[in-house]
């Protein structure tokens, strides 16, 4: 496992500065290794002074990936489309206790260009600001939704909390 976190727990004492057209890029590397077992714990990702970008991407065959009491701050432009954003096989994403902030959808699953649905997804004590239409949105997500205990502060979005279609097939 790999785990990047803050030596302080606080997650203002790591920024991880996300201006690229994806922050983060967990996809499949070389088309040989997949990413395994990567954490984040107690880190703020920031920036993004682009339109259209996405924060995090998790690509094809990433598991296990987690997301641990972190800052995920993309309101310094409300055209970003997504904080975290995926239209492609994965299992295992866990994101627990974060502050997730901006974009047009804090969350966006689309439905995938190719194979099957991710998986295994668990978002468990988040808080959802600041975002403009939804908060968490899914487009034919396979098995293994949990959404507990996540709070949505819906400040100017058009949109939903939660919109889901075609999943759980």
């Amino acid at each position: 496992p790999i785990t990047y976190q803050s030596a302080s727990g606080n997650p203002n004492s790591v920024i991880i500065n996300a201006d690229l057209v994806y922050g983060m890029s967990f996809n499949t590397c070389y088309n040989i290794h997949h990413i395994r077992n990567l954490s984040f714990k107690n880190i703020t990702f920031a920036g993004a002074n682009g339109s259209n970008n996405y924060m995090v991407y998790i690509g094809r065959d990433a598991k296990d990936v987690l997301f641990s009491g972190n800052t995920l701050d993309y309101s310094t432009n409300p055209n970003n489309k997504a904080v975290i954003y995926s239209k492609e096989y994965h299992s295992g994403l866990t994101l627990l206790n974060n502050r997730i902030k901006g974009a047009i959808e804090s969350i966006l699953y689309s439905t995938p260009s190719v194979g099957s649905s991710p998986e295994q997804i668990k978002l468990k004590g988040n808080t959802f600001s600041d975002f403009s239409s939804n908060a968490m949105s899914f487009s034919s997500l396979g098995d293994s939704l949990v959404l507990d205990s996540n709070t949505v502060l819906k400040t100017q979005a058009t949109g939903y909390g939660i919109y889901t279609n075609n999943c759980g097939h």
